[in-house]
């Protein structure tokens, strides 16, 4: 496990506890991905949660798939020590797996669905989690996911810039850079849209503490260890300043790039047939494969 995996594992770790409180985001997009599978009709095996945090999904996906087998990975393993303490899971059966998603321990061809909401964008290598989750998937399984885009946090980095603040925040990944790596795995059928969610907070403070309080301050972290300017209290009085300048009233605006994909596992030895190409590194899908979800303007 490299060095930051390492970082995200302890982050996410000290967070289990504390996660599902301030993580509303991850619940509202966790919602509304699960809705995404009103679209099908499935009849699954073994469900899998890629990413599962404490696995606040089991609950729908036990109600959608009662006969199914369900499977919950996640780098953090206090994460998983989380579901059996929730009440109303208890009694839901399902296999919690401490595992790195980039290198899944679950045998060929053994998955039905594959669900996965905010967890691929701490991905060191999109391409192998994808090819990860084409090898467990069996043939015309699913693939549902929500990751973040590049517009996430917008607001924080150009104050950050600004200020002259050296904010190290995580890099996201383009729709259609997406888009391409599910192509290049070799998954069919790829269909993606994004929209942008607005959170509102009193001041840059509270932002940073929800980010470190859901062990997502990795880059965070790392700055402010080797940042001489970020060694004191002075650079977030900085940072506060020149983030009002974003203020909506009395409050700050953070935007959420939200990108959801789905794809399917095509038969083994078969092309993907679903007439997407890629030029110059973008992918080009027919528009009527796209379905495009809400989109909420946040400019």
């Amino acid at each position: 496990m490299n060095l930051e995996l390492t970082t995200i594992r302890r982050n996410f770790s000290r967070a289990a506890e504390c996660y599902a409180e301030h993580a509303v985001l991850q619940a509202e997009v966790e919602r509304r991905t699960l809705e995404r599978l009103d679209y099908f009709k499935l009849d699954p095996r073994v469900v899998l949660d890629l990413g599962c945090g404490p696995a606040r999904a089991l609950g729908t996906l036990r109600d959608r798939y009662p006969r199914a087998q369900k499977l919950l990975v996640d780098l953090a393993a206090p994460m998983l020590t989380q579901v059996p303490r929730r009440a109303r899971f208890r009694r839901l059966p399902h296999h919690p797996i401490v595992a790195d998603m980039h290198h899944l321990p679950l045998a060929d061809a053994s998955v039905d669905l594959i669900f996965s909401s905010l967890a691929l964008q701490w991905a060191q290598d999109l391409d192998l989690v994808f090819n990860e989750c084409r090898r467990v998937l069996r043939p015309n399984g699913l693939f549902l996911f929500a990751t973040l885009g590049p517009q996430t946090l917008v607001e924080l980095r150009r104050a950050a810039q600004d200020a002259g603040v050296p904010l190290g925040i995580n890099h996201f990944i383009d729709m259609h850079d997406v888009g391409d790596a599910l192509v290049r795995a070799g998954l069919g059928d790829p269909v993606m849209d994004r929209e942008d969610l607005l959170l509102e907070y009193r001041g840059v403070h509270d932002l940073l503490r929800d980010l470190k309080r859901i062990g997502a301050n990795t880059r965070l972290e790392a700055s402010a260890e080797t940042s001489p300017g970020l060694r004191g209290r002075g650079w977030l009085k900085a940072l506060d300043q020149s983030y009002a300048a974003h203020a909506r009233g009395a409050v700050l605006p953070a935007t959420f790039e939200v990108i959801y994909g789905q794809a399917s596992c095509p038969p083994r030895g078969a092309r993907p047939q679903d007439g997407s190409t890629v030029v110059g590194g973008e992918v080009h899908i027919p528009v009527e494969r796209i379905r495009r979800g809400p989109h909420v303007d946040s400019h």
